[in-house]
């Protein structure tokens, strides 16, 4: 995701870096005046624990997150017969 973000701005800005820690930082003028954008590049993702008798699908958190910001929210499961979306309850 970093080096999409970096590809799409090094379209229109003169200078853009990455640090350390995978902050991109873009860089344009030599003003006392600047714009920042702030953007998550990473994903919170989940793996599917169980799948009941019914076709509900449980899942373990992967990476850190508070569940309740998740009620009503759409989710992609990834398989190999394709994409399918759902929403978790």
């Amino acid at each position: 995701m970093i080096e999409a973000i970096v590809s799409e701005l090094k379209r229109s800005l003169p200078d853009v870096s990455v640090d350390p820690i995978g902050n991109v930082i873009g860089k344009m003028g030599k003003g006392k005046k600047s714009v920042m954008i702030c953007a998550h590049t990473d994903e919170v993702g989940m793996l599917v624990k169980y799948i009941d008798p019914k076709g509900y699908i449980y899942f373990d958190l992967n990476g850190m997150i508070d569940e309740r910001v998740l009620l009503s929210t759409k989710v992609d499961i990834c398989t190999d017969k394709g994409i399918f979306t759902g929403v978790w309850e």
